[in-house]
C-alpha cells in the first residue's frame, strides 16, 4: 500500500468510529434509565396498542 491509500484507508476507520460513538451516544443519551420510566412507558405503550386496536376495529 501506498501512502495515500494508508491514509484513505486510515480516515475511513476514523469516521467509522466516530459514527458508532455518536450511535452508542445517542442509544445512551434516550433510553429510559430508571424502572419508574420503564414503567410508564409500558403503560403507555399499552394505552396506544389499545387505541390502535379500537380504530382498526373501526374500519
Amino acid at each position: 500500500m501506498n501512502t495515500q491509500m494508508t491514509i484513505e484507508y486510515l480516515v475511513s476507520l476514523i469516521a467509522i468510529l466516530a459514527v458508532a460513538i455518536g450511535e452508542f451516544a445517542l442509544y445512551r443519551a434516550t433510553r429510559p434509565t430508571s424502572q419508574t420510566e420503564i414503567d410508564s412507558l409500558k403503560r403507555e405503550n399499552e394505552a396506544l396498542f389499545q387505541e390502535n386496536v379500537m380504530l382498526k376495529q373501526n374500519l
